[in-house]
């Protein structure tokens, strides 16, 4: 089994009802279809996970007002961490454990996260956030059928 440290997608447009991932696999590794990401050992749930990367790997600031971390759960075991920002975090990024998966991209983190484990061949079941879900992001992820794991923004 080979385990796939990061995965990457850019994305073809900021909208977040049209974002299509376009993969770029980790430098050496082989095509994504072929890879089999080893899945998480159980432990926190994607809530408690979320907060523990922004708590560990974002500034007060950054929490605050400017960065959105994501975790999407996947019906594999594999969660997807994404970000608010182009991509995820240096610092977060050092945070990252076995069966946990970066992905980059343009738009809202929930977003991101979905279209990234849904190229990747991944079945995402639900998205928690580090700060609540904007509307547009709730109705997105009902639309496709993913549990909204976080709060709503009011």
């Amino acid at each position: 089994m080979l385990a796939v440290a990061g995965a990457a997608a850019a994305f073809d447009t900021p909208s977040p009802s049209r974002l299509r991932p376009t993969l770029k696999p980790p430098a050496g590794s082989v095509p994504s279809a072929a890879v089999e990401i080893q899945a998480t050992a159980p432990g926190l749930t994607a809530g408690e996970r979320v907060a523990q990367l922004a708590e560990q790997g974002l500034s007060k600031i950054q929490r605050e007002r400017f960065v959105t971390l994501a975790v999407t759960e996947t019906r594999e075991g594999v969660r997807v961490i994404s970000s608010s920002t182009a991509e995820v975090q240096p610092s977060v990024l050092q945070l990252l454990q076995k069966g946990e998966i970066d992905v980059t991209g343009i738009g809202h983190a929930e977003i991101t996260g979905v279209e990234a484990a849904i190229a990747l061949g991944l079945t995402p079941t639900g998205v928690a956030a580090s700060r609540p879900l904007c509307p547009s992001c709730a109705e997105y992820l009902r639309s496709r059928g993913v549990v909204p794991l976080s709060p709503l923004r009011r």
